[in-house]
């Protein structure tokens, strides 16, 4: 025959147990981990011929969605030798954060995304296009899921009569 004590004791081992493993989850979920959020990525803009082209506005964006809201955007001209130079930025999160950041993505379905990503942007100058389809640096500066060093090198195409290229008028 069981006592009434004895149950209760159980009652109680129970919930201690429960209240430690919700104290783990809790721990576990409260650690900060850091999210790489930009590499260090240098970007080169360059004519056809490999020549660099200076002064060029570059508009950059870059971000880790399980940790941000949005990308985190900056407008920086290219130097002498067609280069800029995108330092590495690092999101300090909870991993609950970055839980809630990945479930923010279920609504958009296949367009969410759960990786960090960034890409670089620039009108053509008067007189240059964008690469067409199948042309080297047709697929522009970004990149994916980095946390190292990251080089992209963009090529605008002088515009020629009979070449039709976006960005030519």
């Amino acid at each position: 025959m069981l006592s009434y004590t004895s149950v209760s004791l159980k009652n109680s081992t129970r919930l201690g147990v429960l209240a430690l493993c919700a104290a783990g989850v809790a721990l576990f979920g409260l650690q900060e981990k850091d999210h790489v959020a930009c590499p260090d990525w240098d970007i080169y803009v360059v004519d056809q011929d490999a020549k660099p082209m200076p002064g060029m506005a570059v508009h950059v964006a870059a971000g880790d969605p399980t940790v941000e809201d949005g990308y985190t955007t900056s407008d920086l001209i290219t130097d002498t030798q067609g280069h800029i130079s995108v330092p590495r930025r690092v999101v300090r999160a909870s991993r609950f954060a970055s839980f809630w950041g990945v479930l923010k993505q279920v609504p958009a379905l296949a367009h969410g995304e759960t990786r960090a990503n960034g890409y670089a942007s620039m009108p053509p100058p008067p007189g240059y296009g964008y690469p067409n389809p199948g042309e080297p640096g047709a697929g522009g500066a970004y990149w994916y899921n980095e946390t190292g060093h990251v080089v992209s090198r963009v090529i605008l195409y002088k515009c020629v009569a009979g070449v039709r290229r976006y960005g030519c008028g």
